[in-house]
C-alpha cells in the first residue's frame, strides 16, 4: 500500500507540474524558479529512490556529479553560475531517474490514460493562466517583433513547456482516435507559435513525423487523412490570422543579420577557445567553469553567454569526464528510441539547451510516454 501511495503522489506531481510551475512564476514573478524545479526534481527522486538500480556505473555519476558541484562553489563567482552546475547535475539525475533502466513507463502511461481528464482539465487551468498573465502584462518585446513569454524570463521556457504537454496530447490521440487531445494541441501549438522558439517548432515536427509513422505502422490511414485535413486547416487559419508573423519576423531579422540560426556556429566557436585559455590540460578534464565561459564569449562575440548547446557547454564548463557522462546518461534515457528521442529532445539539447531551462526537468518522462513501445494490455497504435 505504501509503494501505491508514493507512486500516485509521483504520478500525480507529474501531471500538475506544467501548471504548478506556470502559477508559482506567476506570483514570484520568475524569482526562486530554480528552488522549486529542483524541490519538484528532489520529490521525484527519493519517491523513486527504491527503484533505482544501484550499480557501480550508478554510484561513480553520483560522486562525480558532488565533485562537479563542489569545484563550481570553489570557482564560480556569480551565483547564476553556481545554480546553472547544480541544474547540469540534475538534469543527469533525472535522465538516470527516468533511464528505461529505471523506469518502464508502463504504469506511468496507465494512469495518464486512466486519468486524462485531469491532464485536459491541467492545461485549460494552464492555458486560462496564460491568458490572464498576458491580459496584464501583454507580449514580450524583443528580437524586433513580440513573442508569448509568459511569466519566464526567456520564451523558450514556455515554449518547451507547451512541447512537453503536446507529447502528452498526441499519445492520448493514437490511444483513443477522440478529437479532445486533437483541439488541445492545436491551441498550445498555437502558443508555441507566438514564442517564436524556433527549435522546439524543429522538435514539434519532429514529434509530428513520429505519430505518422506510427499511425502507417499501424495502418490506421483515416487518421492520417483527419491529421492531414486538421493540419491544413490550422496552418492556413494560423497564417490569416498572423500567429506566423513572429517567427517570421525573427527569422527574418536572423537573415538580415546573415545567420539563420542567430549565429550559434559561431557561438560553439568562440565556446570552444575557452579551453585554449591557461592549462588546456586541466581545462579539458575539469573544465573552466560558466564564469569563466561567459568571460571569453564577452571578449570575443560581445555578449557574456553559454554556448546554447548542452554538449559544448558540459564540455567547457564540466570537463571531458562530465562530458562523457552527459551522453551516456542522455543514451540511457532515450536507448531503444535514442533516433525519435534524439530528434524530439535532442535537437533542444544541441540547438538551446536543456539544463539551462532547469524548469522542463521533472516532466523530460513525457517523451518516454510518447514515443516508446505499447505494453502488452496497454492497447496498439
Amino acid at each position: 500500500m505504501k509503494v501505491v501511495a508514493l507512486e500516485k503522489i509521483e504520478f500525480q506531481l507529474l501531471l500538475w507540474y506544467p501548471l504548478l510551475n506556470l502559477i508559482v512564476c506567476f506570483i514570484f514573478q520568475g524569482d526562486g524558479m530554480l528552488t522549486f524545479s529542483l524541490f519538484v526534481c528532489l520529490l521525484l527522486f527519493l519517491l523513486r529512490l527504491n527503484k533505482i538500480k544501484i550499480t557501480i556505473n550508478f554510484l561513480l555519476a553520483i560522486v562525480i556529479l558532488i565533485l562537479t558541484v563542489l569545484l563550481s562553489l570553489l570557482r564560480e563567482g556569480a551565483a547564476t553560475s553556481f545554480a546553472s552546475s547544480i541544474a547540469y547535475a540534475t538534469s543527469i539525475v533525472i535522465f538516470i531517474l527516468f533511464s528505461e533502466k529505471n523506469t518502464s513507463c508502463e504504469k506511468t502511461r496507465a494512469y495518464f490514460l486512466k486519468n486524462k481528464n485531469k491532464f485536459y482539465l491541467m492545461q485549460t487551468m494552464f492555458l486560462c493562466v496564460l491568458v490572464a498573465y498576458v491580459s496584464i502584462y501583454g507580449l514580450y518585446a524583443g528580437w524586433d517583433t513580440h513573442v508569448l513569454k509568459g511569466p519566464y524570463l526567456y520564451p523558450h521556457t514556455l515554449a518547451y513547456l507547451l512541447l512537453f504537454m503536446e507529447m502528452i496530447n498526441l499519445y492520448y490521440w493514437l490511444k483513443l482516435g477522440n478529437m479532445i487531445p486533437l483541439f488541445f494541441f492545436v491551441i498550445c501549438a498555437v502558443c508555441i507559435l507566438l514564442t517564436a522558439v524556433r527549435t522546439v517548432l524543429i522538435s514539434l515536427v519532429v514529434i509530428l513525423l513520429y505519430v505518422l509513422y506510427k499511425i502507417c505502422k499501424s495502418r490506421k490511414f483515416n487518421r492520417l487523412v483527419l491529421l492531414m485535413f486538421i493540419g491544413c486547416i490550422a496552418i492556413c487559419a494560423a497564417y490569416s490570422l498572423g500567429v506566423f508573423d513572429s517567427v517570421i519576423d525573427k527569422t527574418n531579422q536572423a537573415i538580415f543579420h546573415s545567420s539563420i540560426t542567430n549565429g550559434r556556429g559561431a557561438i560553439v566557436e568562440a565556446s570552444m577557445k575557452a579551453l585554449n585559455k591557461g592549462n588546456p590540460f586541466l581545462n579539458y578534464i575539469f573544465g573552466v567553469g560558466m564564469d569563466a565561459l561567459m568571460a571569453n564569449n564577452l571578449s570575443i562575440l560581445g555578449s557574456g553567454i553559454h554556448a546554447h548547446n548542452d554538449f559544448i557547454d558540459v564540455l567547457v564548463c564540466y570537463g571531458v569526464i562530465n562530458f562523457t557522462v552527459y551522453i551516456f546518461s542522455f543514451l540511457s534515457f532515450a536507448k531503444k528510441h535514442t533516433l525519435w528521442i534524439f530528434g524530439s529532445v535532442g535537437v533542444l539539447a544541441l540547438f538551446n539547451g536543456l539544463f539551462p531551462y532547469f524548469d522542463i526537468l521533472p516532466i523530460i518522462i513525457y517523451s518516454r510516454i510518447l514515443i516508446g513501445d505499447d505494453p502488452k494490455g496497454e492497447g496498439n497504435t
